[in-house]
């Protein structure tokens, strides 16, 4: 991502990172939610004796509330964690055990001691792949709405708590790194409306298709 947003020859440092944070963005909603999607709909079309039973016991539901379970508590707590700390706190206590015999430059040991790096494109990546994945999974799954919530109430006090406490400063960056992303949300709204009329359709096909069958079994 960074290789081909370097390519472009962005007129900004701004508008670098902002290029690299929207196809992160992209490709993480592909890997992850698309993925999602895509493995059960060719579960159900390989067998459909076997997609009712897929259907009935809520396997994709399940699936889903795990990813997004996951995307939003699982990158407030790694980056509280801060592992890239962790491992320069282990490097500075082996440099100690040295002691006169430790090679470390006074330059390096410096780098020890500033903090971790926060890299902006990777964090907001991170948190509009949650956002646009709850928003996607709405019409289906409602509770992902106040997941969303609770996930960017946790987002904001780790990276504020990481920037003030931890980490070193990081590049200033201009007003293009949040338009970029404040121009994307009608594109998600839009993405919305598309899945709940998807979802209408197949659910409702489903639900006729069980009536039917439950009207039979009844009938028998």
């Amino acid at each position: 991502m960074r290789w081909s947003s370097q390519k472009e020859r962005s007129a900004s440092k701004t508008g670098e990172v902002a290029s690299v944070a929207l196809k992160t963005t992209i490709a993480r909603f592909f890997n992850t939610t698309l993925l999602i999607v895509v493995m059960h709909v060719v579960f159900m079309t390989s067998d459909p004796e076997d997609a009712n039973e897929w259907l009935n016991k809520g396997f994709f539901f399940s699936d889903v509330y795990g990813l997004m379970i996951g995307m939003a508590l699982f990158d407030p707590i790694v980056f509280v964690g801060n592992p890239g700390g962790i491992v320069n706190k282990l490097k500075i206590w082996w440099e100690k055990r040295k002691g006169k015999e430790s090679m470390i430059t006074q330059v390096e040991a410096r780098a020890l001691h500033e903090g971790t790096q926060v890299d902006p494109a990777d964090v907001i990546a991170a948190y509009m792949n949650m956002i646009m994945t709850c928003i996607f999974f709405a019409p289906v799954l409602p509770l992902s709405i106040p997941l969303a919530m609770a996930s960017s109430f946790l987002n904001y006090w780790a990276i504020k708590y990481v920037l003030l406490r931890r980490a070193k400063r990081p590049d200033m960056l201009g007003e293009m790194m949040a338009l970029t992303f404040v121009n994307l949300m009608p594109y998600l709204v839009f993405a919305q409306t598309i899945t709940s009329i998807l979802c209408f359709i197949f659910f409702s096909g489903y639900n006729d298709k069980f009536y039917m069958s439950w009207k039979k079994a009844g009938a028998d």
